[in-house]
């Protein structure tokens, strides 16, 4: 059962790293956006300004998720990461259900996040005909939270089959 513990924390890891890319990159647009908005309120173009902020206000919002997701990330990983070598098949089940709780928020959060992109994406094209937010926002709706929310549905099914094996244990021990 250690080897499954073993294996949910790799990819709480690597759903951490994806997250981080994904703020990283969002980072990135947003900037990308804000310049366009400079720009746009320089020539007195304060219809695109406008839609360009309500574009960043989207931003904001995926990153917000992006953030809560991040921050269940981070506690599973602590309460798994608690758990002493050596678990019982008990505290097993203990860390386990919560875990698994935290990885449906988890996949939640980056599910609403990636839904959002094409809004946000749409009103940076309706605002400007080129910007290189749009293709970095695709990234990462398209490929990023891809990936990750794979990830998410792996350590689900490993943390499903862990908590299986404690069960089944348990209940040969009683």
């Amino acid at each position: 059962m250690a080897a499954h513990v073993e294996r949910i924390l790799e990819d709480f890891r690597v759903i951490t790293l994806g997250i981080d890319r994904a703020v990283t990159m969002i980072g990135e647009a947003d900037h990308k956006v804000e310049s366009s908005m400079q720009a746009a309120a320089r020539g007195g173009y304060l219809g695109v300004v406008a839609r360009l902020q309500s574009a960043r206000e989207g931003i904001g919002r995926v990153r917000g998720r992006l953030s809560t997701a991040h921050g269940a990330v981070r506690s599973a990983t602590e309460s798994m990461a608690r758990a002493s070598k050596e678990p019982s098949v008990a505290e097993i089940i203990s860390v386990l259900i919560p875990a698994s709780e935290r990885v449906e928020s988890i996949r939640n959060d980056l599910s609403s996040a990636r839904a959002q992109l094409p809004d946000v994406i749409g009103q940076i094209a309706a605002a400007v005909n080129e910007n290189p937010a749009i293709g970095i926002l695709g990234t990462v709706g398209q490929q990023i939270l891809m990936i990750v929310l794979e990830r998410a549905s792996v350590a689900r099914q490993t943390i499903d089959a862990a908590i299986g094996d404690a069960r089944r244990a348990q209940s040969g021990e009683t």
